[in-house]
Order: structure tokens, then sequence, then C-alpha cells
């Protein structure tokens, strides 16, 4: 009995040994193939020679929703070109890639009764090896006594949604196995017979690229992206097939997004996702364009976020992809805008035209929306403001362009285009390019300025377009006044007839009316205050003056970084210059003879003028009559008279005023001198 029981210990022992040992072989890194019989955890990766492509598991963060095994570049979760089946369920922790000694290669998991079986023959194949390669491509291989080697099984041959050198579209002619990227609804196929890639959605052909022509580009995919690119193409009878190559050797990739766009490390290469059964550029025609329609719309990036109110439907479904919903909404006429509905991109929200969203900068300083004709113009308009309800407005998009408020949306396509689209008439195209631009966004910054960018590949970005090159009667800080020296653009203020300009020269600002200057601040002081400007208004500025060969230029911010409000200047239609402390200049109060105050003198006084003589605010409405005294009578001709001015003081009728000052004086004045 004794006995017995020491040799079953002994037999569970060697038995649990063989289970380590057999399950638990740690592939180094440097190490790039599989023999039989080795395994591939969770916590290790198979690298190829050159140490370019790794083979791991990865959890749920590369992508995929639920953990799967993946080809990646040779850094922590790079660039993903190939996934592994990811419909197959596994546990992360548990999971082990096998090559076992019939060359089954596998994958086994603790969650599941039976493994994953990615090739198996039908007989037992001795001697395999599966490896990584420098071009990424994983390859189990059966070698041969004689020294060769056939493939029996390949990732290249089951590619998912990214293209790189050397991986094929086509079709195997041998097998009749086909290759394909694949990207929920949408294919990317190689058409041997007309020599085209082809974009496709549930079997039918969205786009084609065009034949290739003789200077080795494809017709419609743009030259931009496509010529760093070498096309190889193979037509025999083993195989119909298309790839590339990259000219200067570097790493490249083309990926299929779900939406059906194509994109390479250089732009977009398709826009499947811009075909709507009817247009050009590569897409097909299947269907005539909706009535409601007209050639060339076509669905755009909306800036800011549609309000959800009693004109928005929505599908639930959640086999509808953004696709889907797409098209949908432009087969029906009363649809004018879409989103998905779920955070996995599926389901639908379709909404009508609104005006009622805002686009607010990060800290929610500014907001960028429409208004009705409430804050300042007579029409609807696109302003920025401070966030309030109708806070200060410190920019107006030109409102001589005539919109339709409850139709008007703003919207940024795909070529870079900016524009503001309104049922009542054609687009107002804020900026536009000669060419079409990629990788474009809009953004409302915290300084108030609205700015149009382009994200470059190598993670600089270029303006495009800015608010704050075009402000209207409103300066705030970092806005600009002067010139652009390298395109000649001027920064000024604009009201009514009368501009503020910057003045590098004499290094003063200006005020003109009609071209003619009417006021000039004076030279800034030697302690940072302007001559002509009163020193109470003008304390809590620090002005900021730039003159180099980019621009001349004059700004101010406030010193106190504390300030609770948005410092900011106003012009006024009548020349008057406002600021958070009071008036800055009056303009208004220039009139070409008096130089006090930063006043230019432009012409005499008229003879029957007096030197500091002005227009000021005048009491009630003046009565043309001949009577000599001020009174108050019933409002009838020659009514009842209940009150009279002092009559023994001596008046001219016919120059006698009553006004009221900014000093708070009531006083009549005549030109017989009394007051």
């Amino acid at each position: 009995m004794i006995s017995f029981e020491i040799k079953k210990q002994v037999v569970l022992i060697y038995l649990w040994l063989w289970w380590i040992t057999s399950t638990n072989i740690c592939v180094n890194a440097t190490n790039d193939s599989l023999k039989p019989g080795d395994t591939l955890n969770s916590k290790s990766k198979l690298c190829s020679k050159q140490g370019k492509f790794c083979l791991q598991f990865s959890n749920n963060s590369i992508g995929s929703d639920f953990p799967c095994l993946f080809i990646s570049v040779n850094v922590d979760y790079g660039t993903v070109v190939w996934m592994y089946d990811i419909n197959h369920s596994i546990d992360f922790n548990t999971s082990v890639l096998l090559l076992d000694y019939s060359g089954v290669l596998k994958i086994e998991s603790q969650n599941r009764k039976l493994p994953i079986i990615i090739y198996s023959s039908p007989q037992p194949t001795n001697n395999t090896m599966a490896t990584i390669l420098d071009t990424g491509n994983f390859v189990l291989q059966q070698l041969h006594p004689n020294g060769t080697k056939s493939i029996l099984w390949q990732s290249f041959d089951y590619p998912t949604d990214v293209l790189i050198p050397m991986m094929k579209l086509g079709v195997n002619r041998k097998t009749g196995h086909k290759w394909s990227l694949v990207s929920d609804k949408f294919n990317l196929e190689w058409g041997p017979k007309e020599g085209e890639l082809n974009i496709k959605k549930s079997g039918k052909v969205y786009w084609k690229s065009g034949k290739l022509k003789s200077n080795g580009l494809f017709e419609n995919i743009p030259a931009n992206v496509q010529n760093r690119y070498q096309y190889i193409i193979v037509s025999n009878k083993d195989e119909d097939s298309f790839t590339f190559e990259v000219k200067d050797g570097k790493f490249a990739q083309w990926e299929l997004i779900s939406k059906g766009r194509l994109v390479g490390d250089d732009g977009y290469i398709a826009n499947a996702d811009m075909c709507y059964g009817y247009s050009d550029g590569g897409c097909q025609k299947w269907e005539d364009i909706p009535t409601c329609r007209e050639p060339g719309e076509v669905f755009q990036k909306k800036a800011g976020r549609p309000s959800i109110d009693n004109s928005t439907t929505f599908e639930e479904d959640v086999t509808y992809s953004y696709s889907d919903c797409k098209m949908r909404c432009w087969k029906n006429c009363n649809c004018s805008a879409f989103q998905e509905y779920y955070d996995n991109g599926t389901g639908c929200v379709f909404h009508s035209w609104n005006s009622k969203s805002k686009l607010c900068s990060k800290q929610g300083k500014f907001c960028l929306q429409f208004s009705n004709n409430s804050i300042g113009s007579d029409f609807p308009c696109l302003f920025i403001s401070v966030n309030v309800d109708y806070g200060t407005v410190v920019w107006m998009y030109d409102i001589n362009h005539s919109i339709d408020l409850n139709s008007a949306v703003l919207s940024l396509d795909y070529s870079g285009v900016l524009k503001i689209e309104s049922q009542n008439r054609k687009p107002i195209i804020i900026y536009s390019s000669p060419q079409p631009i990629n990788n474009t966004m809009a953004t409302i910054l915290d300084t108030g300025n609205f700015v149009l960018r382009q994200f470059h590949p190598n993670g600089s970005m270029s303006v495009l377009w800015q608010s704050f090159d075009y402000p209207d009667d409103t300066l705030v800080p970092t806005m600009k006044l002067g010139v652009n020296r390298k395109t000649g653009h001027n920064w000024s203020l604009v009201s009514g007839e009368f501009n503020l300009d910057w003045e590098p020269k004499q290094g003063e600002l200006i005020i003109k009316k009609s071209g003619k200057v009417y006021w000039k601040s004076g030279k800034l002081k030697s302690n940072g205050l302007f001559e002509n400007i009163p020193v109470n208004v003008q304390h809590m500025y620090q002005y900021i003056i730039v003159s180099n060969k980019d621009e001349d230029s004059f700004t101010f911010k406030t010193k106190d970084k504390d300030y609770k409000t948005l410092p900011w200047w106003t012009l006024l239609p009548s020349g008057r210059l406002m600021g958070n402390e009071g008036d800055i200049v009056n303009a208004d109060m220039c009139y070409g003879y008096n130089s006090d105050g930063g006043c230019q003198k432009w012409e005499d006084i008229p003879t029957c003028r007096a030197p500091g003589e002005g227009f000021q605010k005048k009491a009630g409405r003046p009565n043309i009559d001949n009577s000599t005294t001020l009174f108050i009578g019933v409002n009838a001709d020659s009514g009842p008279i209940v009150w009279m001015y002092d009559i023994n003081h001596s008046i001219d009728l016919n120059s006698a005023v009553l006004s009221l000052d900014y000093s708070g004086v009531l006083k009549i004045e005549s030109q017989n001198g009394n007051q």
C-alpha cells in the first residue's frame, strides 16, 4: 500500500513537471520562430530577425474590443498591420499560441474548451516552423529533407484593414483564394480585368482608382499621396495581384477605415464615404440623385454640436453603420445632418438644419455661434462672444452676407473649405485653397481667435485662416492692428466710416474717417502711456509693439493677470473709441481746426464759429418759430403757455440753443454772446 502511494506521487510529479516544461516555454524576444512544441504566451512576443515587426497578444487597447493576436511595428503597441480573427473570444492572461508536433498552429485559452485552429493539415506534418519575417508576414513553413521549404499558411493571405509593402490584393489562381482588405462593410480589392483598385460596400462598387497612367500614378488618387510608391502588378497563371513598395525603403501603410476612407501616411488615398451614387472623382454611379439634392452636395464635418430637439429622430438598430446612416439621411429630403447613436459607431441620430448650437473654447472663455439681429447687427450673422448668452461680442463675420438664421450651418469639408451654408443662398466661402487640403481643423481658442489649421505628417501645423486677421469694431488682447509684411494684409478696426489703424512710422494709433486722419494717440512715452489718451483709461494696459521684416503691429494685454473682466476696445460708428474704463478718445469731437486731445487740423474754423465750440447733447426737441423766449406750452400751435424762462435775458432767436454738456451744465447759448 505504501509502495503504491509512492509510485502514484512519482507519476503525478512527473506529469506535472512535463506540463510545466511543455506549456510555459517563454520565447525570447530576439527569436523569430516557433518550433514544434514552442509556445508564445500573453507576456512574451516573437520579433522578426531585424526587429522590425513583432507578434504578440494584446488586451483590448489597440482598436479591438476584445483580446487578440496581432502583428505590429516593433514598438509598444505600434502600428498594427495584422490581427487574427477578432471574432474568436480568448482570455488574455491564459492565451497561448502553440505549434504542436503534428504541424498544427493554434491558440489555446482557459475560457474555451476547444483551441482556435489557425492551420491544420489533413495529415500530420513534420518538420514545421512558424516565423515572423522582416516584411511583417507570419509564415508557417514545412522544411523538407532536401533543404527546400513550402508555405503551409501565412498571415499575408488573410489581411485585415491594413495593407503594407509586399502584402497583396487580388486572387491566387492556383487556390482561388482572394486577398482583400476588410473594414466593417467595406472592402478594398484589386480588379485585374480593369487594372483598378475598387472599394466596395456590401458588394456594390463605390469607388475606383482609375487606370495606372504612364507616369506610374492612378487617375483618381491625388498625386501628392502616391508619388512615394512603386506599384507592382502581377498577372499570370498563378495569380492576379497588386502590391506596392516604397521608393525610399521606409515603412508605409494603407488603412481602410470603417467609414470607407482609404488613408495613407500622406493623407487620404480615397474617400469612398463621399460617394453618393452619382458623383465623380472615382466615385461610381448606381442611382439618380434625389430630387431634393443638387450635384456637388455632400455631407461635411459640422462645427459644433447640434441641439437635440423635436426635429431629431433616432435609429437604434445596431446593424446600422456610419455609411448606412449617411445614405438613409441622403435619400430623406427632410434630413440634413446625422451622427452615430452608440459609442461603437452604430445606430443613427438624424437632424434637421439648425443654428442653435455653439462652439466654445477649451476653457469655455469664448463661444462661436449664429445670432439673430439682437446683438448689434441688423441681420443674422456668425459671431464670437464672451461665453455668456450674447456677452461682449469680439468678432462678427461679414454682416453684408445675408443668411437665414434657422437654416444657417458653418461647415468644414474634407477639402479644407470653411463655409456658411443657408437654405436661402449659395454657400458663403470663408476660406478655400486653390488646391484641396487634407487634415484640417477649425478651433475656437481661449484668446477668442477662431483658427483654421492644417496638420502635417511631421506633427507640425500651419494657420490657413484666422478671425483675428479680420477684426470688425472690437480689439481684444493679442488681436493686432498694423500690417503683415509677408502678405501685405492690413489689420484695422472698422465701424461705419471710421477706422482705427496703427501707423508704424510715427508709432501712433490713428482714427480715420473716409481716409482722412481725425485723431492721433501721440507717441508712446517712457512711462508706457500714449500722449493723447487719458491716463485713467490706459493705466491697466501693457502695449506690445512689433516691428520686423514679418510685421509692424500693435496689440495690448492687461498688466494684472488676475483681472476678471475681458479687456476690450470698441470703435463706435460716431468715431468714439471706448475701453473698459471709459472713453479712450472722442474722435467725433474733432472738427478739423482744433488740435487738442490728439485731434488733427485739416481746415480753418468757419467764421461763424468760435474756438472751443463743439456739438453737445441737446435737451428736448428744438421748435423753429419766431419766439424769443424759452417756454413750455400745451402741444398745439399757439397753445396755452404754462411756463417761460426769465425773459430778461436777451437772446438771438436764430442762433439760440438749449444744451446739456458732458459736465451736467444746462444752458442757453446764442450768437449774441450771452449764456
